[in-house]
């Protein structure tokens, strides 16, 4: 063994003399000396290849393949001897085996820059730009100081025009640090940082490379594009003017500082120095364009008109001078002149579907209907995702009493924007044509159709709905059975009640909790939630709203998909005032309480519609539910998670005893107790509202006052400090709003006294105030001379209360 490592020793040696013999072109002798090698070690792989390097050297090229091979039958992974054998074989233009050497080379060895480089240039031989680039790339990785400076130049060229912009910057970082003075290095890697739009780091290698090259006008037209693109007007302006001033030939530099000027509204300079512009390229026919937009700021449409029609001239297949033209027209009652130009524009690009819908709406002016229904579809089939078309196509088809049609394209419009309440107040006026008036009120008032308008004409199939009982994947439990409250009659002032208080019982509806494997949770802002099983079906008990139009084929949301457990409480009118938030969504946390507590579940979020108000931020804080497990709807329309949780959506007004009794529990906790005075008599004022006020507000609040009444403003409390006042108080008057949604505060016996509009009656709160126990008076308000026009919603009605029936009322309550 000893004499075995002695002989491998002595070859080795052998070969490093054969190796300084070779460097001293004293060939003879190293050959000789890889010989000696080769009797003492036989299968010594470098003796075979030296003799490939001498026989290659000699230019005796089989000999040197001989060699190389030999060597690898020793060692086959001798990364050096595959790279000479790449060499060998582009020395014959042999470059399919040239690159697979090479290859091979770099697999076994993969820090020989050399071989990169190499292999880039049989890459350029044969074409391949690309590969030769990122070969190229390798090699300077592993040798930055190999390369030239306009290395680093062709380089960082080739591979920008590959998009690899990640690989650019840090080709010219690198050759920063090699040519520290060379300001062409830095304007590059500013040009590689904007095309990444790092504007920042781009600004401040332009200014690096004016700084040390001051001289460069194109620097400064660069830094002014940086600037721009940050909208730093001023900053834009001033490196223009810089450009401008070392050479003031140059068309492009006065063009963006004009844009700029536009930017900042400075009409005069931008006008002038496109002119400026344009002296120097008559033929660059945008600035004409620019120039009239500015005249139109101005207000100068004759000018405009006028520059525009010249740039028809330089242009004539330019569709936007056109439409520019066109729209000036208009505006200056040149209309039937504007059409026609609008046609033009038309003819030139088909494609625009703002300028049909420009011309559909003109022609609408005109009443000339046919025309523009067929602009509208045209539009509509260059851009089906724009509600707003069907609107304008619907509107149109309604003047042609062509109602199918106009139904048809106001569901599309609902299909894409599920919220969009123009389209069912157009439905209520087709609604009221047909001699529908009941569908009339409910759909614009309250946003719902009749049956078979969605059976009929939204775009969904049947096998994409399941009922909950048939959902086989989705596990329910149920945690409150079914419940009926005995209703006592309300009071007033006769014995003459309103139909809508002649209930004996209030039925709730049993509430469960439904657990969704993999489901899928959409809402839209206002309207309309659906939640779907993991086979994509919709189920409509976990639903509301319309929840089809959400599952339409017209219907579009992007998923957004969570590897969490959610809780989905985004609901019809969740996010629709103060009553639907605290009985469509925070009452029914209990549900999702005791279901977790049940299954041993943890929710990693909360889903609501949305909660832009801070009174609601704070009321899910005081319910333990941190922001930073709020999702919202508003911002997720459509979710997936690898759990669902959805508490059922109760239909009778959303109340029930065990939803009065969680908020009795959350929010009367007296732990958080507020420090605020105990008014036995409170008047619950909504003058601050939008809409049904009491326009005779003073004079209530002067009786009132006289029978101990205090004045208070719901909407500046906190939840808490509304329930803690309302549960301190003996005696309640409100008009009808969502501030009575606090009656759940109350103790058994508090009296209400809820003041109507005569035009719109609801039982909610006498409802309520029977499941709370409380009794419960009631009194209209004298009619108002809007109280008959059937465009203006019964719900926003204002009340004018008649003080000395009010009066009657409290005298009859014993106050």
């Amino acid at each position: 063994m000893n004499r075995a490592a002695n002989s491998k020793t002595s070859a080795s040696q052998l070969c490093q003399q054969a190796n300084l013999s070779v460097a001293e072109q004293k060939l003879e002798q190293a050959v000789t000396l890889c010989h000696q090698a080769l009797q003492l070690q036989p299968n010594f792989a470098p003796a075979y290849k030296i003799m490939g390097v001498i026989m290659q050297m000699q230019e005796q090229l089989e000999e040197a393949k001989y060699w190389y091979n030999q060597a690898l039958e020793h060692q086959p992974n001798f990364a050096e001897v595959h790279a000479n054998l790449g060499s060998l074989y582009a020395t014959h233009q042999q470059w399919e085996q040239a690159i697979k050497s090479y290859e091979t080379a770099l697999e076994l060895q993969p820090d020989l820059a050399g071989v990169y480089r190499n292999l880039a240039r049989i890459w350029k031989k044969n074409d391949q730009q690309e590969k030769a680039a990122h070969c190229q790339y390798k090699a300077f990785q592993l040798e930055p100081d190999k390369l030239q400076l306009e290395d680093y130049f062709s380089l960082g060229e080739t591979l920008l025009q590959q998009n690899q912009i990640e690989q650019v910057i840090s080709l010219y970082s690198q050759g920063i640090k090699l040519y520290p003075n060379t300001a062409k290095i830095y304007y590059l890697l500013g040009q590689a940082f904007s095309q990444n739009e790092q504007w920042t780091a781009a600004i401040l290698n332009y200014k690096q490379a004016i700084k040390i090259n001051p001289t460069a006008n194109h620097y400064y037209n660069s830094l002014g594009d940086a600037f721009t693109q940050l909208q730093q007007w001023d900053k834009a302006i001033d490196c223009y003017l810089h450009s401008i001033q070392i050479n003031p030939d140059v068309c492009w530099s006065y063009l963006k500082l004009a844009d700029a000027y536009l930017e900042c509204q400075q009409w005069e300079n931008a006008i002038k120095t496109y002119q400026r512009g344009l002296e120097l390229n008559p033929d660059n026919y945008w600035p004409y364009i620019k120039i009239g937009d500015a005249y139109i700021e101005q207000g100068q449409r004759k000018e405009a008109i006028a520059i525009y029609r010249h740039a028809q001239k330089i242009n004539p297949n330019l569709s936007t001078s056109y439409y520019k033209l066109a729209d000036v027209l208009q505006e200056c009652g040149q209309e039937y002149e504007a059409i026609d130009i609008y046609k033009k524009a038309l003819e030139i690009d088909p494609n625009l579907p703002f300028l049909y819908e420009k011309l559909g709406d003109l022609l609408q002016t005109k009443q000339r209907w046919e025309e523009s229904i067929t602009l509208y579809k045209k539009a509509v089939q260059v851009n089906p995702d724009v509600y707003e078309l069907y609107l304008k196509l619907g509107s149109a088809l309604q003047h042609t009493k062509n109602w199918d049609d106009a139904i048809d394209v106001f569901i599309k419009a609902i299909e894409i924007k599920t919220h969009c309440f123009e389209a069912y107040d157009e439905l209520a006026n087709i609604f009221e044509q047909q001699g529908y008036p009941e569908s009339a009120i409910t759909c614009r008032h309250y946003k719902l159709l009749p049956p078979i308008i969605i059976e009929t004409f939204c775009q969904y199939s049947k096998e994409q709905v399941v009922s909950l009982d048939f959902a086989s994947d989705v596990q329910t439990i149920y945690l409150y059975p079914e419940s009926q409250t005995h209703c006592l009659p309300p009071i007033t002032l006769d014995d003459n009640i309103d139909e809508d208080f002649k209930h004996d019982y209030f039925r709730s509806s049993a509430a469960f909790v439904s657990v969704l494997p993999d489901g899928k949770a959409l809402a839209d802002p206002i309207l309309t939630s659906a939640v779907l099983n993991s086979k994509n079906q919709l189920i409509p008990e976990l639903s509301s709203g319309h929840p089809e139009f959400l599952i339409s084929h017209n219907h579009r949301y992007s998923t957004y998909e969570l590897d969490k457990t959610i809780a989905f409480l985004s609901v019809r009118w969740g996010n629709g005032g103060y009553f639907h938030w605290m009985f469509d969504v925070v009452a029914r946390l209990d549900l999702v309480c005791k279901a977790s507590e049940i299954q041993n579940l943890k929710i990693d979020k909360f889903v609501f519609t949305h909660c832009p108000n801070q009174y609601q931020i704070d009321c899910l804080a005081a319910l333990g539910i941190d922001q930073n497990q709020i999702f919202e709807s508003f911002h997720y329309p459509s979710l997936k998670a690898k759990q669902v949780i959805v508490p059922n959506i109760t239909q009778e007004f959303g109340i029930s005893e065990w939803k009065c009794h969680y908020l009795k529990q959350a929010f009367l906790n007296p732990k958080i107790r507020p420090d605020i005075p105990g008014y036995k008599r409170i008047y619950i004022d909504r003058n601050n509202a939008g809409y049904r006020k009491i326009i005779n507000n003073q004079a209530v609040v002067q009786l009132l006052e006289k029978y101990g009444f205090q004045r208070i403003y719901l909407e500046t409390l906190s939840i808490v400090e509304q329930a803690h006042y309302l549960n301190a108080a003996e005696v309640v008057v409100a008009p009808h709003g969502a501030g009575l949604t606090n009656l759940t505060f109350c103790n058994p016996g508090t009296k209400v006294i809820e003041i109507f509009s005569p035009g719109y009656v609801t039982p909610l709160y006498w409802f309520l105030s029977n499941i709370c126990r409380l009794e419960h008076y009631y009194i209209f308000g004298e009619r108002l001379p809007d109280d008959d026009n059937p465009k203006i919603s019964p719900v926003t009605r204002n009340i004018c209360v008649n003080i000395p029936q009010l009066e009657k009322l409290l005298k009859k309550a014993q106050l």
